[in-house]
């Protein structure tokens, strides 16, 4: 929500290359998001290929068509008020920038993990022309990174996974100008659109309660 958060960050274990770090975010005295940290310190190893991340083909993003605009229903703000996008519909990847970074003040890391948790909205089967499910949300993200972002803007190249059972998983390829530099997966709980039937909306209650349940403690 708006508003002030309380952010806490502890050093959960320290290894020889790897740290862990546990994060927690409450407002009002409640717990709102919790995360692992794993950090990892670099160890030159000169005889792998370089650069195997690099992807033959990739265009200027800034010369790519936007989407068209989308906004929540409820009309708040939200975080692609301060977004730019591009969509490059032969590769199947969905960029995204920062016009004003004061806006946004993030790491390129960070900036990345953040675009992470739009990789079910970029991916969504049924389309935000023809939705069948009201809302998804992830009440697990998982990214990995290998190396920090370059430049300004950060690529998903995504892929839905969706079951008629209500839940629904996303991979993910993050990628900057120069190619590949992380993955992302995520678990999503498909909610129904108001007006469907009794047992829909008896589903999308028992979504809900999933949702509280998978709640990280």
């Amino acid at each position: 929500m708006p508003g002030e958060a309380l952010v806490a960050a502890e050093v959960a274990r320290t290894g020889h290359r790897t740290t862990s770090v546990n994060v927690t975010v409450h407002q009002e005295g409640k717990l709102t998001a919790q995360a692992r940290v794993t950090l990892t310190s670099d160890l030159e190893m000169g005889e792998l290929p370089q650069a195997p991340w690099v992807i033959q083909g990739l265009v200027d993003p800034a010369s790519l068509p936007s989407p068209p605009a989308l906004r929540p229903q409820n009309g708040k703000l939200w975080l692609g008020d301060v977004l730019e996008a591009r969509v490059d519909g032969i590769r199947g990847i969905s960029w995204f920038t920062r016009p004003d970074e004061n806006l946004l003040p993030l790491s390129p890391a960070a900036f990345g993990i953040a675009m992470a948790d739009y990789a079910a909205g970029v991916s969504r089967p049924d389309g935000w022309l023809t939705p069948v499910v009201s809302a998804f949300p992830n009440p697990l993200l998982f990214t990995s990174l290998v190396r920090e972002p370059q430049g300004r803007w950060v690529g998903l190249r995504a892929r839905s996974l969706w079951d008629g059972t209500g839940i629904g998983v996303s991979h993910t390829d993050l990628l900057d100008e120069a190619g590949t530099f992380g993955f992302a997966e995520m678990v999503c709980l498909l909610l129904p659109l108001e007006g469907a039937s009794i047992s829909e909306r008896r589903a999308k209650r028992e979504n809900r309660r999933l949702t509280r349940a998978l709640q990280w403690r």
